[in-house]
């Protein structure tokens, strides 16, 4: 569904509520169903320099794996990183802290959970699956049923929500090797 369409549903429903009200409500719910599903992934390489503490890039919410790897496309195993306040520092095997980046380490991939940007166009589309966007509809459902006091229905849409919820994080751990990354962020 388009943005626009996302809206025209909410605005058959709730017809006093402003097309702007509706796009921040959307929006609201459509970052809350990214962070609680982690369902947005993508790599980005950095663009390295000699130093050993890098920015991470602007939609990063979390980190799924790093990868470093030498001219001849050899992934290294024996450096760790932490990430703290926004940047990424690497460090040698034994958590050892590195004055400048060594040679041999010519590409450092992020693969990354991030968060995705506003739906300000109504042509534009939320980046999530098809399956989800119904779901984002019934987030905002539940606050204006809330709002109204129709709990009946209120209840019904914030189940939905929270099942879809649930759906999400399913459909986002089966990508790749289908295993549940639990490295810890820090050393």
């Amino acid at each position: 569904m388009t943005t626009k369409q996302l809206v025209e549903q909410v605005l058959e429903t709730f017809p006093n509520y402003t097309e702007t009200m509706i796009k921040l409500d959307l929006n609201r719910v459509y970052k809350d169903f990214c962070y609680k599903t982690r369902i947005l992934k993508k790599s980005a390489n950095l663009t390295l320099t000699t130093a050993v503490r890098y920015a991470l890039p602007s939609d990063f919410q979390e980190i799924v794996k790093v990868q470093i790897f030498t001219t001849n496309s050899v992934e290294l195993d024996n450096y760790t990183y932490r990430i703290e306040a926004g940047y990424i520092t690497i460090y040698d095997e034994y958590s050892e802290d590195l004055s400048t980046l060594p040679t041999a380490i010519t590409t450092i991939t992020l693969t990354y959970v991030y968060i995705p940007t506003d739906l300000s166009a109504l042509t534009g589309s939320p980046v999530i699956p098809d399956m989800f966007h119904e779901a984002l509809l019934e987030g905002v459902y539940e606050k204006y049923y809330r709002r109204q006091g129709i709990l009946q229905q209120h209840g019904a849409s914030k189940q939905y929500y929270r099942e879809a919820v649930i759906e999400g994080k399913k459909w986002a751990n089966i990508d790749g090797d289908k295993t549940i990354n639990i490295t810890p962020h820090y050393f």
